[in-house]
């Protein structure tokens, strides 16, 4: 197995683990803080060993100059996402729009055939 710390599909993961949402501007910090646990929870007995979660934690700590690009493009990035998330809702807003006028439409032919027929069978 490639990553023995990672569960899911039948496999138990050694650590327990929970679903949580996740603000889009710190996406990254925390996909690095996990993929760094599941690289090192396989070495300790103790999934909530404190050498282990300081070790996790030092992946956040700057290390060089490359860390404070990675964060500025990774921002870039999640600013870049939000950009798009906002464009495909005012997309989809207006779509929900158009079939609400299309919707409006339908029911007022309805009516109005429903109005014909009963005019043609009163008279």
């Amino acid at each position: 197995m490639s990553n023995p710390g990672v569960g899911g599909r039948g496999k138990k993961a050694p650590y327990e683990s929970i679903h949580q949402r996740t603000p889009m501007p710190i996406k990254p910090m925390m996909e690095v803080l996990v993929s760094r646990y599941r690289e090192l929870v396989m070495d300790y007995a103790d999934p909530e060993d404190p050498a282990l979660l300081a070790q996790v934690a030092s992946a956040l700590a700057p290390r060089s100059g490359d860390s404070h690009q990675e964060l500025e493009a990774a921002h870039r990035k999640a600013e870049s996402l939000q950009t798009e998330l906002k464009n495909l809702q005012r997309k989809l807003n207006e779509r929900d729009q158009m079939l609400s006028e299309l919707f409006t439409i339908h029911d007022n032919y309805d009516a109005q055939v429903k109005d014909k027929i009963k005019k043609a069978l009163d008279t």
